[in-house]
C-alpha cells in the first residue's frame, strides 16, 4: 500500500498549490522510488538509507517537483500518522487508481477547519524538540492559534533545543524568514522563547529586535518599489540565493534582527554566521549589510554626491543595497526618517541603474600602461592611481582616455 501523507494533503485541503509530494509505502521506499523515477524520467536521490528515505526530481519546463518517499514508521499507517508531529500534518490518502478516503486518526481535518495548531502526541516535542520550530513556521504560515495544551509542551520542552545541531536550527530559522510576515509568527511566545536559543545573542540585544523584522517586512510588502526602473532587478536581488536554498531576503531578515546591537551589530553578525554554520559568502554579506549602515554618507546634511555613493559600494559591494534596505527603517519617521528614505533609495537606484557608470567604473586604462608611460615602478603606486582615476570617473570628472591620461598627468 502507498499514500500521500503530511504536507501534502494539508496543502491540498487548503487549496495550495505546491510542488512537493510527501508519499509513505509498507513497502521499500528505495525500490518504489526507483521505479517511480525511471516512469516519471525523473532523478532518484538516497536521502537517508537507513530509514529508507528516498527523493525523486521531475523537472517539467522551469518547475522542479520532489516526490519524497518513505516507509512506514510504524505496522501500519494509523500509527505512523499518530507519531508525526501535528496533527494538521498527520492525515492520509491512500493512493489507489484513484484517490480512497481520508484517514485522520488525530483529528487534524477539524484541527484544520478551526485553524488550530495542535500536537499529535503528548510526546512530540520530548521526542524532536525542533518541532517546536516547526510549530512556530506552521503557525504564522497558515494563521493557526496555539491549542493551550500544545502551547505548554513547547514552552515547558524549549530548553531542549540547547541540544539541537545549529544546522537544524539554522534551516527551521531560515524557514521562518521566508514567511512574509516571520516577524508576527516569532512575537508569539513560543517564537519569542525559541529566539535565544537559536541566536548567540544575549537578552538585552534581542530586546525589541522584532520591530525593525516588522518595519522591513512593510517596506519589502509595500509599494515603495513601484514604478522605480529597479523594481524588478530589485526583485531579483532578493530572490538570489547566497547559499542552496537561502536567499538574499532571508539574510536580509537575519541582519535586521541585530539591528538592536548597536554598533556591535557587524561582530555580533559575524558570531551568529559562525554559530548557524552559514557559508562563507553569507557571513560576509550579513556583517557587511551591517557595516554600512555606518557609512558616513548617512550622517552628511547633504544629499550624497556620486563619489560618497562609489566610496560607499567601494567598501561594502553588493551589501550595500541590503544596508539601504535596511536604512529604510533605521531613522524615525518625520522630516529626518523623509530624507533618509530618500537617500537610500537614490543609493539603491546607483546599484541597478548606474552600475558601470558610477558604482563600477568602467577602466579606461590599465596599470601596465601607466607604468610605461610614465616610466613609473609597479607597486601600490599604481594601484593607488588607478583608483584615484577611478573616483575621477565616478565623481564626472574623467569620461575618455585622453582625459585620463590628463588627469593623470597632473595628478603625478
Amino acid at each position: 500500500a502507498v499514500y500521500l501523507v503530511g504536507g501534502s494533503v494539508r496543502d491540498a485541503l487548503l487549496g495550495r498549490h505546491g510542488y512537493d509530494l510527501d508519499v509513505v509505502t509498507e513497502g521499500s521506499a528505495m525500490a518504489l522510488g526507483r521505479r517511480l523515477a525511471d516512469a516519471l524520467r525523473g532523478a532518484f536521490f538516497v536521502m537517508d538509507r537507513e530509514h529508507d528515505v528516498a527523493r525523486v526530481v521531475v523537472r517539467q519546463g522551469e518547475a522542479h517537483y520532489h516526490v519524497d518517499l518513505a516507509g512506514l514508521r510504524a505496522k501500519e499507517i494509523e500509527g505512523d500518522l499518530r507519531a508525526r508531529d501535528f496533527t494538521i500534518n498527520a492525515m492520509a490518502v491512500p493512493l489507489r487508481p484513484g484517490l480512497g478516503e481520508l484517514l485522520d486518526p488525530t483529528g487534524g481535518l477539524d484541527d484544520l477547519r478551526r485553524r488550530v495548531l495542535r500536537a499529535a502526541y503528548e510526546g512530540a516535542f520530548r521526542d524532536d524538540p525542533v518541532r517546536i520550530i516547526r510549530g512556530v513556521r506552521m503557525a504564522g504560515a497558515f494563521g493557526l492559534h496555539w491549542q493551550p495544551e500544545t502551547e505548554a509542551l513547547a514552552l515547558a520542552t524549549v530548553e531542549a533545543l540547547r541540544g539541537v545541531s545549529p544546522e537544524r536550527l539554522r534551516d527551521e530559522l531560515f524557514n521562518i524568514l521566508t514567511l512574509p510576515s516571520a516577524a508576527s509568527a516569532l512575537e508569539h511566545p513560543v517564537g519569542q522563547r525559541t529566539l535565544p536559543l537559536i541566536l548567540p545573542l544575549d537578552p538585552l540585544d534581542l530586546e525589541g529586535a522584532l520591530e525593525p523584522v516588522r518595519l522591513l517586512e512593510q517596506a519589502l510588502a509595500g509599494a515603495v518599489w513601484v514604478g522605480a526602473p529597479y523594481g524588478e532587478a530589485l526583485e531579483g536581488y532578493l530572490r538570489q540565493t547566497l547559499s542552496v536554498g537561502r536567499e538574499r531576503r532571508q539574510l536580509l531578515k537575519l541582519a535586521a534582527l541585530h539591528l538592536g546591537c548597536g554598533a556591535a551589530a557587524p561582530q555580533k553578525a559575524e558570531e551568529t554566521a559562525r554559530h548557524l554554520r552559514l557559508s562563507r559568502r553569507e557571513g560576509i554579506h550579513l556583517r557587511l549589510a551591517l557595516q554600512a549602515l555606518d557609512d558616513p554618507l548617512w550622517r552628511a546634511e547633504s544629499e550624497p554626491e556620486p563619489l560618497s555613493i562609489y566610496r560607499y559600494y567601494r567598501q561594502v559591494g553588493e551589501a550595500g543595497v541590503s544596508g539601504a534596505l535596511l536604512a529604510l527603517w533605521a531613522w524615525p519617521k518625520g522630516s529626518t526618517g523623509e530624507r533618509m528614505a530618500r537617500r537610500a533609495h537614490r543609493i539603491i537606484a546607483a546599484w541597478f541603474t548606474q552600475k558601470g557608470t558610477l558604482v563600477e567604473p568602467a577602466p579606461l586604462l590599465s596599470g601596465q600602461e601607466i607604468v610605461r608611460k610614465f616610466g613609473l615602478t609597479p607597486g601600490p603606486q599604481i594601484g593607488a592611481l588607478l583608483e584615484a582615476l577611478r573616483e575621477a570617473q565616478a565623481a564626472g570628472q574623467v569620461h575618455d582616455r585622453a582625459e585620463a591620461w590628463h588627469y593623470l598627468k597632473r595628478l603625478i
